[in-house]
């Protein structure tokens, strides 16, 4: 470690690996390349020093990425360095390195089909090498190619970023660059690719690009709307997440502990299961007046009953019940039938 260069020793910088899980497409696409930009230089530099006479303590607790180099020095040495850089500043630093034409040209190519052995999304109904999957990764690099490359950059930066997030729309790709295996996560957003968005969403709700089919739906009402609302139970919780396609999330809901549920409460549960039953076709979401969103209705119902104890029938050990009820679909919504949606969703509680 007694290699610490100032920065105009810097020759060039390459960067081999800059995560702790296994090599992406582009990092063994980029991985050879050495970049020299002044900026990039500094950045390097000083977290190399700052690593060895303070250690990764010096951030106090902010998020880090760990990055491993090889430095040329104008000397003609080669050096191999583990540096330690806060998530933004990684990004700065990704940044200069893609104003190099070398790295960037390589840093924004896609696997191709002879390269990947497996694909699939966040949402799991995407299987694996099925008609379904290969048809969204035509759709998606269709897409991707159009973009201008500063876009492609862009997109790559923020599925870097974003990487292994739930709450985003996502394709992964595992294959082999030459020998070398690769794991890459991409995100699907409406700003770079709504047609794949469209698509993703579409296969999620039944493989029809219509309204979502009731008999996506039917299983879940039916199965709400057959506890009676005059059991005594003990707790319960209905609650609404909504996850839009940039990874914004919401979550509408209500608990109580009364003993007694209100008819009203499934009453509005139905509202909003026609409601998604009548929602427009998901293609409409290419109208730019239109988001979409991923809504997922949960159900929870527990209770603890002594019936046959109180009327002097059974023993005191009672009986538990406890139903779960879930179910997610993607609608697209304007901001006004957004609004009329969460609407849908309030009720008082008792």
């Amino acid at each position: 470690m007694s290699v610490q260069p100032d920065p105009d020793e810097i020759k060039g910088i390459t960067i081999v690996n800059n995560s702790y899980r296994g090599a992406s497409y582009e990092e063994h696409q980029t991985r050879n390349v050495s970049v020299n930009v002044p900026e990039a230089n500094e950045i390097v530099s000083e977290a190399l020093k700052e690593y060895i006479n303070h250690g990764v303590d010096r951030w106090n607790g902010e998020s880090m990425r760990r990055v491993q180099t090889i430095i040329t020095l104008k000397s003609g040495r080669k050096v191999g360095r583990i540096i330690y850089v806060p998530t933004s500043e990684y990004f700065e630093l990704l940044d200069y390195f893609t104003t190099a034409d070398e790295y960037a040209e390589k840093y924004v190519k896609m696997p191709s089909n002879k390269e990947i052995t497996n694909m699939y999304s966040g949402d799991s109904f995407i299987m694996s090498n099925s008609s379904g999957a290969n048809a969204i990764w035509s759709t998606f690099i269709d897409e991707y190619n159009a973009l201008p490359l500063e876009k492609q950059v862009e997109l790559k930066q923020f599925s870097d970023q974003y990487a292994y997030r739930a709450d985003i729309m996502s394709i992964q790709v595992n294959g082999y660059l030459g020998t070398n295996y690769f794991h890459s996560w991409y995100a699907v957003v409406s700003e770079f690719t709504p047609k794949t968005v469209a698509a993703i969403a579409t296969e999620a709700n039944g493989g029809k690009a219509g309204a979502i089919p009731t008999k996506t739906l039917e299983p879940y009402r039916d199965s709400l709307l057959q506890f009676s609302p005059d059991k005594d139970y003990s707790h319960y919780r209905l609650y609404m997440s909504l996850t839009s396609t940039f990874g914004q999330y919401d979550e509408y809901s209500a608990d109580t502990n009364q003993s007694v549920l209100d008819v009203k409460v499934f009453e509005n549960q139905k509202n909003i299961l026609e409601f998604l039953l009548g929602s427009k076709d998901i293609y409409n979401f290419l109208d730019p007046a239109r988001k979409l969103y991923r809504v997922e209705l949960n159900c929870n119902l527990e209770t603890y009953y002594e019936d046959d104890y109180k009327y002097g029938k059974g023993s005191e050990d009672g009986e538990y019940e406890y139903v779960y009820e879930t179910i997610s679909v993607y609608v697209a919504l304007t901001d006004g039938e957004f609004s009329d949606f969460v609407e849908y969703f309030k009720y008082p509680t008792y």
